[in-house]
């Protein structure tokens, strides 16, 4: 999979991000992403300007593809979910139920 570099301003979330800039690695950015909601979320296509919400992750986990130099400046976040609606579990930083 091939990542596409984005950046979203914060508005709500982990107080430490919100109204900052973060950087995320979306792979396949292109591709209908519908396929799997249960996994992936239910965002069709992502489109500059939209609201999304995202479940990210720190690591690499899928193995996404990127540009070798990527911008040193900020935290980089890998996508696992999105949505046009908000997506469970919260971003609090709570466990899961059951789980």
């Amino acid at each position: 999979m091939v990542g596409t570099p984005v950046t979203y301003s914060v508005i709500a979330g982990p107080s430490n991000l919100v109204g900052k800039e973060i950087h995320v690695m979306i792979d396949c950015v292109e591709m209908p992403r519908g396929s799997t909601p249960e996994r992936y979320g239910d965002l069709e296509k992502f489109e500059v300007g939209a609201k999304h919400f995202l479940a990210l992750r720190l690591g690499n986990i899928r193995h996404i593809d990127y540009p070798n130099k990527l911008p040193k400046d900020g935290i980089w976040f890998y996508l696992r979910a999105a949505s046009l609606k908000e997506l469970r579990p919260n971003s609090s930083g709570a466990k899961a139920p059951n789980r």
